[in-house]
């Protein structure tokens, strides 16, 4: 599903129309991704998975998964502090 949705520029557009005529980096991004000329159908995808640890079954599981994540990152020694 994220492989069709990444490579649909109408759906993209629509999308994040809003959000990159509030956001410089939303912006920029958005005009690579229209620049971009890909005749080989090279694909890449930034993505980060989020996993904490379930001390009762002994084992980490996933609680995110983000295509993209910008907007916490000057906070994020804080929230490691607290997940601790």
């Amino acid at each position: 599903m994220f492989i069709k949705i990444a490579g649909d520029k109408k759906f993209i557009n629509e999308t994040l129309a809003n959000a990159a005529k509030n956001d410089e980096f939303v912006k920029r991004l958005l005009n690579i991704f229209n620049e971009v000329q890909n005749p080989q159908k090279v694909q890449m995808i930034v993505l980060r998975n989020d996993y904490m640890m379930d001390e009762k079954r002994d084992k980490f599981l996933m609680v995110e998964y983000n295509l993209m994540s910008v907007g916490m990152l000057c906070v994020s020694d804080k929230v490691q502090d607290i997940q601790r």
